[in-house]
């Protein structure tokens, strides 16, 4: 199956829309449960074709024509090949962490390989990052983990001696719609615990108002 998204993102008023700024037309091809999708700017000097959704942000686009000049043909390959930023999702902000949780979790994020979703930074490297002591950080990263935002697993290293000896914790990145529907499931199972013990309550307060209670 084939898709074909024509003038996408193309500015609302009519005149912008004649000159075709900010104009252009994907295509998605070979769509299937199979096939991950292959986006293709087709009204670039050249096709460029992106392995995966999440390369789109990180693509190295070596020139696209914006249509009103090379300065701002310039800005958008600069911008569009920068990789000093990374993404934080929206639902991060939902789920009850405080502040300091935050902070470790978009560290890690920031260091996370694009491929993997893995980092392996030491507890005294987040720490001097986020501001933090190294049995700080350690009860923030257990709080990240418990909260399905990210998984750990220990590591080793072998010294140049041959010994073996423990390496940092290798840090996963889960997605975040596993850690939204813990934390809903979490909300929800907490909520019917409070209305059996308010039915438990009511219950025993009735009891107590029978005759010769």
């Amino acid at each position: 199956m084939n898709i074909k998204i024509e003038h996408a993102n193309s500015l609302p008023m009519p005149t912008w829309r004649w000159l075709k700024l900010n104009d252009t037309t994907i295509s998605y091809d070979n769509i299937d449960k199979l096939t991950p999708l292959k986006p293709q700017i087709i009204n670039s000097t050249e096709n460029i074709f992106l392995s995966s959704q999440k390369d789109i942000t990180f693509a190295n686009f070596s020139h696209i024509t914006t249509g009103i000049g090379s300065d701002a043909d310039n800005f958008v390959v600069n911008n569009a090949s920068n990789k000093n930023y990374f993404t934080m999702p929206n639902e991060i902000f939902s789920l009850g962490l405080d502040a300091s949780e935050i902070a470790v979790y978009a560290y890690l994020r920031c260091l996370e390989s694009r491929s993997t979703y893995q980092c392996w930074p030491s507890y005294t490297t987040i720490g001097n990052a986020v501001g933090r002591a190294k049995n700080t950080v350690m009860r923030y990263v257990d709080a990240l983990a418990e909260k399905g935002l990210i998984s750990t697993e220990p590591t080793s290293v072998l010294t140049r001696s041959g010994i073996k000896k423990n390496g940092n914790l290798r840090y996963t990145l889960r997605p975040i719609r596993e850690a939204v529907e813990l934390f809903h499931n979490r909300q929800m199972a907490a909520v019917e615990r409070a209305a059996e013990r308010q039915r438990v309550q009511r219950k025993l307060s009735a009891m107590d108002m029978l005759p010769g209670a």
